[in-house]
């Protein structure tokens, strides 16, 4: 980078490497000068915002989001991420509709009914939830966060085995067994 410090390139994996460290400062840093260097630079823009929003700078998450948006309206990750901004933002009617316009851009998204099921779940729109958990389980039947996201709704409604055995699906597919472990034991003592 010291050698070629315009080149967009070097920042954009040097930059991702640091967020992978969790050196949140310095990889601001490398975004920073890549939408300095080119202003709509989508992944730029994108990881800047998700920075903004570990650090609870929610006002600049959202310009760099609204820009992203701008800049290409079909951006699924950048609307998934200004929906997901929206709902810790206490913006909860534009974070669900946001959430229904991302399903019906891409049916085939699991995610996008996991965090859909997950917002349904804290509005207690409990039919729309179990739903939206049930798809996304069916499109992508291997991710143990869908399962243990889905044990702690059915652990809600009472329904102890229904949560026990989607966390034991959940450690069959490589969940950790330490947060597994965890959950089971403050189940047992509620």
């Amino acid at each position: 980078v010291n050698l070629s410090p315009h080149t967009l390139g070097i920042l954009l994996h040097r930059g991702m490497l640091l967020l992978r460290q969790g050196q949140l400062d310095r990889a601001l840093s490398d975004f920073s000068s890549m939408i300095d260097l080119n202003p709509d630079h989508q992944r730029a823009l994108l990881f800047r915002a998700y920075i903004y929003v570990e650090k609870r700078l929610y006002k600049e998450a959202r310009r760099d989001y609204e820009h992203l948006v701008k800049v290409n309206p079909m951006h699924e990750d950048g609307l998934l991420g200004l929906a997901l901004l929206n709902d810790k933002d206490n913006r909860p009617r534009e974070a669900m509709d946001m959430m229904n316009r991302l399903v019906s851009m891409n049916p085939e998204r699991a995610d996008f009914y996991a965090v859909r099921a997950g917002m349904e779940h804290q509005r207690r729109l409990y039919e729309q939830a179990e739903y939206d958990f049930e798809r996304a389980i069916s499109l992508d039947p291997k991710n143990p966060e869908y399962y243990i996201s889905r044990a702690m709704f059915y652990k809600d409604f009472k329904k102890k085995a229904k949560a026990e055995a989607d966390l034991k699906s959940a450690l069959a597919l490589g969940a950790d067994p330490e947060l597994v472990a965890g959950l089971l034991h403050q189940w047992s003592r509620e």
